[in-house]
């Protein structure tokens, strides 16, 4: 089950940076989108916890 979540979440960084790179996005723009969906990532694993916990 963990791997699958480092698997989606890769696919998640791969999918939507790669696109902004092949544009010529810039490598701080590219940085922010990463770190935007690895917080997503982590809001989304609490939010789980915590519906597992009720």
């Amino acid at each position: 089950m963990f791997e699958r979540k480092n698997l989606i979440r890769l696919l998640l960084i791969f999918g939507l940076t790669l696109p902004s790179v092949l544009f010529g996005q810039s490598a701080d723009q590219v940085k922010k989108l990463q770190k935007a969906l690895i917080k997503m990532q982590l809001e989304m694993e609490e939010y789980q916890g915590e519906l597992q916990d009720q």
